[in-house]
């Protein structure tokens, strides 16, 4: 079981709260994130499923700005025949976020609806920040 203190549970719920428009309004998303002093308008939503040797998983993101697909495609790019890597998905929404193209939260969540990673896309490239789990 995935434990949240704080703050994060509050994370957590809005998170849910935003999958709900995600999936009614494809790509769109409304909401928040305020981190510190900064607050950014969440407008666009990012989802991949994928199986891992774990079994299935979804890496979402919540963003301010659409991801740019073309690079995201790039980014997660492997060579024939060879799997993709845990964390591909969240790396290449990082990539982005360290090159200034958007900004929010990235997380991933196992087929026992379990979160197993997350990370706050908010300040640039040594500001970002994990909640963290306590079980995968």
């Amino acid at each position: 079981m995935t434990r949240f203190g704080g703050w994060g549970l509050a994370a957590l719920i809005a998170v849910v709260t935003l999958a709900r428009v995600i999936s009614a309004q494809a790509d769109m998303v409304q909401g928040a994130a305020t981190v510190g002093a900064a607050k950014i308008t969440l407008a666009s939503g990012m989802a991949v499923g994928n199986t891992t040797a774990t079994g299935p998983v979804i890496s979402v993101l919540l963003s301010d700005k659409p991801a740019d697909r073309q690079a995201f495609a790039t980014d997660t790019k492997t060579g024939a025949g060879e799997p993709l890597a845990p964390g591909i998905f969240e790396g290449a929404w990082k990539s982005q976020h360290i090159g200034k193209k958007l900004s929010g939260f990235t997380f991933t969540v196992s087929g026992k609806a379990n979160i197993i990673s997350d990370e706050f896309l908010v300040g640039g490239k040594n500001n970002t920040f994990s909640l963290g789990t306590s079980d995968m």
